[in-house]
């Protein structure tokens, strides 16, 4: 098959080894092998002969880690790893890929942290995916350096720290039609697709993909408060920072997103009210602040009062008005106030008088426990109280019952 433009044999439940003689096919451009059951590692056998512009070994049982021959296909563009069983650290057999668009390694085993080099090396790509693995380790700054991203997702994995003022600098996320990659154009037997998790829903994306901004940071470790920075993504259409640890406010400045069709800031740390500015968001059609600590009145009116569905608010329990029934009273509208000067007075009154008395108790107890004479002393008078109190009893009752007797007779 030495003249072979597309190889596509997905979904054929195809099983063992990924066989060597696929490095052969020089003139092969797609080699689409996704969906089965294929076993063993990634062959070390591909070389600058072949013209492979995309690579998709996708949800296989394969292993091992990515060889450094997968970076000598000089055409290579688009690279589909996900869902597979893959380990290791980032790829250094990557930094060779000059000219890859799509990166998805997502939902494998990889782990260590994203490499310093990825933005210089890597500057055509534009879909980098590598959600679900074991990533760990602080969000680098030289990311942002991948300017043509518009499509990130790290999700599901262990990266700390905070978010790096700098990811406000995706230029491609910036604007709504920015130039894409003729990779979109020139696959006429190959559909390009990417699945990710958008108003709470996975969906999959085809032939729109190159029209779509995202990023998503969701279920990480991430600390510190959201950076206003990122605002600067004026065509950013899905955000998903939930299932962190971010603290902070929400930024008056989420206006600006004006793009922006899912918002997700659910199960983190977030404090203060909810801006107002987020009614300008005309295209916002799915928004999640659940499991905070927001507090005050929820905007409700323009385009956030047809938000009525209030778990979208549950969990932030300082929260009221609608869509929720609590009602914004005057304490949780205002400020606790001090208390005054006479309610300080009455306090420390009450605190002197509380206070004398369990010093004077324990000062008569230690004295009894310490001075054995005191101590005799005192429980001799309990005696003698209750020997009086004892015989008055007795007399008193003989009295009453001598005078009843009387009565009776």
């Amino acid at each position: 098959m030495p003249l072979l433009f597309a190889l596509s044999l997905s979904k054929n439940k195809i099983t063992g080894t990924i066989p060597f003689t696929l490095c052969t096919l020089r003139y092969t451009e797609i080699l689409d092998f996704s969906w089965n059951h294929l076993t063993g590692e990634l062959p070390h056998c591909w070389s600058n002969d072949s013209q492979i512009h995309v690579l998709d070994f996708s949800n296989n049982n394969i292993s091992g880690g990515i060889p450094n021959s997968v970076c000598s296909l000089d055409g290579l563009k688009s690279l589909h790893l996900s869902n597979n069983n893959l380990s290791g650290v980032f790829p250094t057999s990557l930094r060779n890929c000059k000219h890859l668009v799509i990166l998805d390694l997502s939902h494998n085993n990889f782990h260590g942290s994203i490499p310093d080099w990825i933005g210089e090396s890597l500057p055509n790509l534009e879909i980098l995916k590598l959600k679900s693995n074991k990533f760990s380790s602080y969000l680098p700054p030289q990311l942002s350096t991948l300017t043509r991203v518009h499509i990130l997702d790290l999700s599901h994995n262990n990266f700390f720290g905070s978010i790096p003022k700098n990811f406000g600098n995706f230029n491609a996320m910036k604007i709504s039609k920015g130039e894409r990659s003729s990779l979109f154009r020139e696959l006429a037997f190959y559909v390009e697709y990417v699945l990710f998790v958008t108003k709470g829903n996975e969906q999959k994306f085809e032939r729109i993909l190159p029209l779509i901004n995202f990023m998503d940071l969701s279920y990480n470790s991430l600390s510190g408060s959201i950076p206003e920075e990122l605002t600067d993504l004026s065509g950013l259409q899905y955000l998903n920072l939930s299932g962190n640890h971010f603290t902070g406010e929400i930024t008056s400045k989420i206006g600006r997103l004006h793009k922006l069709e899912s918002l997700d800031l659910s199960r983190n740390s977030i404090a203060g009210a909810i801006p107002s500015s987020l009614d300008s968001l005309d295209y916002l059609g799915s928004l999640n602040l659940s499991y905070n600590n927001l507090s005050g009145k929820i905007p409700y009116e323009k385009h956030l009062a047809t938000f009525n569905d209030p778990s979208i608010y549950i969990g932030n329990y300082n929260l009221c008005g609608p869509p929720l029934l609590v009602n914004c009273s005057k304490e949780k509208l205002e400020p606790t106030t001090p208390a005054s000067d006479g309610q300080e007075k009455d306090v420390w009154l009450y605190l002197g008088i509380g206070s004398g008395f369990v010093t004077g108790l324990w000062s008569v107890f230690i004295i009894m426990l310490f001075k054995k004479r005191w101590r005799v002393a005192y429980f001799r008078n309990l005696d003698d109280i209750y020997d009086r109190i004892y015989v008055l009893v007795v007399v008193n009752f003989t009295r009453f019952k001598r005078k009843y007797q009387k009565q009776e007779n």
